[in-house]
């Protein structure tokens, strides 16, 4: 699939996820609240870690491969 399709899929998977919500009764305390929270801050804290530790080969994997040889 090339990404245009891929991503209009996607793009109408999450509208059809997001019209077909049914009513919960549910109830999120402080705690848990504060829990998901911390989840966040550390899963983004932590994919910044990922990425300043990779940088290297990141940045090696766009870089022109050729030696100017001619």
């Amino acid at each position: 699939m090339t990404r245009k399709i891929r991503t209009r899929w996607v793009v109408a998977l999450v509208l059809l996820l997001a019209w077909h919500e049914a009513p919960v009764q549910a109830y999120i305390d402080p705690s848990t609240g504060s829990m998901m929270v911390q989840g966040v801050i550390a899963a983004v804290t932590s994919a910044a870690v990922v990425l300043r530790l990779s940088w290297a080969r990141i940045r090696a994997m766009f870089k022109d491969k050729s030696d100017g040889r001619g």
